[in-house]
């Protein structure tokens, strides 16, 4: 006889995360735009898993956040996004709030890291914009772009 375990909903993930059963983390769908969150991303808002994904993945660009660790983006605001923003308002010399929001100084600020606006420019991070639009097609949310 198979001994077989059926999953407990209520048991945290190996990251300490309780699974909603409402569908709301079904690998980001609809995602188009890395840089497109619709609200604020931070520890008082409402965090949709769709802009918390795209938040990791750009904290992930600009190197404040491993998405190894967790195997890509979860969906999910917690300690370490709040932690890898903050990381990056610090080095960009913004007030340390650990939030984003979709036109604030520090979208501006990570649009500018990854060398958005003028590609190519900044040699260390041309390509990283393709790179988190692949990240995205990967885990379901959107076709990266062909030249």
């Amino acid at each position: 006889m198979e001994n077989h375990i059926e999953p407990n909903k209520n048991r945290p993930d190996p990251f300490g995360r309780l699974m909603s059963d409402d569908g709301s983390q079904d690998k980001f769908r609809g995602m188009s735009d890395v840089f497109n969150i619709t609200s604020p991303v931070g520890p008082n808002d409402e965090n949709t898993p769709d802009d918390v994904a795209r938040v990791e993945i750009l904290m992930d660009h600009v190197g404040e956040l491993d998405l190894k660790q967790t195997e890509g983006p979860t969906g999910f605001y917690g300690e370490r996004l709040r932690q890898a923003i903050m990381a990056f308002q610090k080095r960009a010399s913004l007030p340390t709030t650990a939030r984003i929001t979709p036109t604030g100084t520090t979208m501006v600020a990570v649009k500018r890291a990854m060398d958005v606006e003028h590609p190519g420019a900044n040699t260390q991070t041309g390509g990283m914009v393709q790179e988190a639009a692949s990240l995205l097609a990967e885990t379901g949310g959107i076709t990266p772009a062909r030249d």
